[in-house]
């Protein structure tokens, strides 16, 4: 991840925009099928953005648990997979339709 950080200052800009506002969560057809709250757009990408602050910004590596800052272990590590990987995201982009936190290609 620090590679593409290094070279896209969009997936930066991306980590760190979404506002919790929830718009995206009507859209996500996986949350709507199974009302998982950790189906949410907002709560996967929590997930992999609490990895992201923990190695990627100085509030993480000082204070993570001030900041909601997750170590990659892994138990993370298997709901990365769980949430990204699975069938669970098939890629739809539905949910980036009215939020400011479009994935940069």
């Amino acid at each position: 991840m620090g590679e593409l950080l290094g070279q896209s200052r969009a997936l930066k800009v991306f980590m760190d925009s979404c506002v919790h506002c929830g718009a995206c969560t009507d859209k996500c057809h996986y949350f709507l099928g199974t009302a998982d709250p950790k189906n949410m757009p907002v709560a996967r990408q929590d997930l992999m953005r609490s990895v992201y602050r923990r190695y990627f910004t100085l509030p993480g590596k000082l204070f993570p648990s001030l900041v909601g800052a997750r170590d990659l272990d892994e138990g993370s590590s298997r709901r990365l997979v769980h949430y990204f990987c699975s069938a669970r995201n098939a890629g739809a982009a539905r949910c980036t339709a009215l939020t400011a936190s479009t994935p940069p290609k």
